[in-house]
């Protein structure tokens, strides 16, 4: 026990000096997680006479934005990536805009009967629906009504953070982003009123079909370990 003390109060300095290596970022992924394990499994390795450890991997799913634009008629727009959202091609896409249904109707595929939405992109308000939450049960309708890219404004008026659509779902999501609510309804009005709204999108996502280990990649030290389930 005094042995996993010291190991902790020793990875809280060296994290900081980890971190400051590694661009402040020691979150799984990224180089100071690795960095970090390595760290562990260094300190334990120095109890290997009394005690045998191993490092337990399990499937974790992540994602991160790398670049991510939006312009609606040539004007740049604040446009937040949505989490395990696909990825456009490498140039982004141009597309024409249009609305997509509002309230319950934006929830399901049905309530995309008469929208002239394939291959297009689709502005739609986010809303609660019955399944997928706010933002994935408004982007699965859209897609599946056809929509090549799908564009949701916020509800309310509080500045765009961050959002996610739960789970990686390849299948049947397509590139998507979240903007403020202050620059959606200025397109909304535009498109009522029967005016052409062209945008250009481009969102670039890492990968996250597959889960990916934490262990990323696994330390070569770890190779020299006895495998066992505790440490005495």
């Amino acid at each position: 026990m005094r042995f996993l003390n010291s190991l902790f109060v020793g990875l809280l300095g060296a994290g900081a000096c980890i971190a400051s290596r590694n661009n402040n970022n020691r979150a799984f992924g990224y180089p100071g997680y690795t960095e970090s394990v390595e760290f562990i499994t260094k300190q334990a390795a120095k109890q290997s006479k009394t005690s045998t450890f191993y490092i337990q991997d399990f499937p974790a799913l992540w994602t991160n934005v790398t670049s991510i634009s939006l312009s609606i008629d040539g004007v740049d727009t604040f446009v937040f990536g949505l989490q395990y959202s696909p990825s456009t091609s490498p140039e982004g896409v141009t597309l024409p805009l249009v609305l997509g249904p509002t309230g319950a109707a934006g929830c399901s595929v049905d309530g995309y009967a008469g929208y002239d939405v394939v291959g297009k992109a689709v502005l739609v308000e986010r809303g609660t629906c019955p399944t997928g939450g706010t933002l994935a049960g408004r982007l699965r309708p859209a897609a599946a009504a056809g929509a090549e890219v799908v564009i949701i404004y916020n509800n309310v008026n509080s500045h765009v953070t961050g959002r996610t659509l739960s789970a990686p779902d390849p299948e049947r999501f397509v590139p998507g982003g979240f903007i403020d609510r202050v620059d959606g309804l200025p397109a909304v009005e535009r498109l009522q009123a029967g005016e052409s709204v062209e945008i250009t999108f481009l969102d670039r996502n890492l990968d996250t079909s597959q889960p990916s280990s934490t262990r990323n990649p696994p330390p070569p030290l770890l190779k020299r370990l006895k495998p066992s389930l505790t440490s005495a």
